[in-house]
């Protein structure tokens, strides 16, 4: 019954990582269409060139971003089918290293934002990124993890990365 009640709350971390994901979809779709009108609205108006070029990069980059974002969620698998999900469940004797990244979305010297990911890493080197994942959240995913996975290194630290390369073989820098 633990097993069932730990993959129940691997599958709700998970969830809840695709619902900040579909919301960064959402936005970049958004931006793109707010940069095309902008863009069409200077270039009709015969603003000058360096600004029709600013808007039109503006407007390519997030529609770059909006197609890689829509293209996650154009096949919607259920959370159950998730690589991460089936890894903890069916083989999580192959998890060897799990831990936390923290990534500080920075505007020149502002900081605007924080991003937490959780980094699972497996014994063929696969390494898988869990975006989105809450502060509060994160101890709970850990602690579910080294239940289901008790042979996986947990922490970022020189010891886990040097045994990693031990086993693995894989240099992680």
């Amino acid at each position: 019954m633990a097993r069932k009640d730990d993959l129940a709350l691997v599958a709700a971390t998970l969830r809840r990582a695709r619902s900040v994901q579909a919301v960064l979809a959402g936005t970049a779709v958004v931006a793109a269409v707010l940069f095309f009108v902008l863009w069409w609205q200077a270039y009709q108006m015969g603003a000058e060139p360096w600004r029709t070029m600013v808007m039109l990069l503006l407007w390519v980059g997030c529609g770059w971003l909006a197609a890689r974002f829509v293209a996650l969620f154009r096949i919607r698998l259920p959370i159950e089918a998730s690589t991460v999900y089936a890894l903890l469940r069916d083989q999580p004797q192959r998890v060897r290293w799990v831990f936390p990244r923290t990534t500080y979305l920075r505007l020149g010297r502002f900081q605007i934002g924080v991003e937490r990911v959780m980094m699972v890493l497996t014994d063929d080197g696969r390494a898988y990124e869990i975006h989105g994942v809450r502060n509060d959240a994160l101890q709970d995913f850990e602690k579910v993890v080294r239940r289901l996975a008790p042979d996986a290194d947990f922490g970022l630290s020189e010891k886990n990365r040097q045994r990693y390369q031990k086993a693995t073989g894989i240099i992680v820098r």
